[in-house]
């Protein structure tokens, strides 16, 4: 729940390292499941494997979450 709190810095903050922000894996992963179920999308689970690996800042979230909205 803690990285829902921190969605609206995320937005603020492109760039932002995610570690800056207090995000940690388990927050990302959350905030990604969320979002998917709020906009409608799915994700395969090696894309979001790989996006936990990958993601540094709020924009690699954001990038992800457009590119799995294209599908």
């Amino acid at each position: 729940m803690a990285a829902l709190t921190r969605l609206s810095l995320l937005y603020s903050a492109d760039n932002a390292s995610l570690a800056q922000l207090g995000l940690d894996k388990e927050d990302i992963e959350e905030l990604i499941f969320r979002l998917e179920d709020q906009l409608g999308l799915t994700a395969f689970t090696a894309e979001e494997d790989q996006m936990l690996k990958t993601a540094r800042t709020a924009n690699d979230l954001s990038r992800f979450l457009i590119e799995i909205g294209r599908h």
